[in-house]
């Protein structure tokens, strides 16, 4: 996985003119950088031990101005308090989620609820 400046710097190269925006998201959680997981059982797995539990969500950013001659680097944190959803939810809502695995890390859909 490539990071923010790596991503903005290629992208920057392909559109000079313009600005450039990347971000990568990564939680910290119990003192642990967590990336996003790629298959359903890893988000469900991981969903049934953060619910209810409190974990840093840390963004990087890169920015790069037209021309190439401007760059900005910096990265923010925010406390992320995830709901005490119960199995069934986690289960069924992430089961039917197969295409949005980046959103369901960190949402649930529920009962046409959002749940976090």
């Amino acid at each position: 996985m490539r990071s923010a400046p790596q991503k903005a710097e290629a992208v920057a190269a392909q559109y000079p003119d313009d600005i450039v925006i990347a971000v990568i998201p990564c939680c910290c959680f119990n003192g642990t950088l967590k990336r996003k997981p790629h298959t359903i059982d890893a988000t469900i797995n991981r969903w049934k031990v953060q619910r209810g539990k409190t974990a840093d969500l840390i963004t990087g950013h890169r920015i790069v101005a037209p021309g190439g001659e401007q760059r900005v680097l910096d990265a923010a944190s925010t406390s992320v308090t995830f709901g005490d959803v119960s199995d069934a939810d986690i289960d069924a809502s992430l089961s039917a989620a197969a295409n949005h695995l980046n959103a369901q890390a960190l949402y649930l859909r529920s009962a046409g609820r959002l749940v976090h």
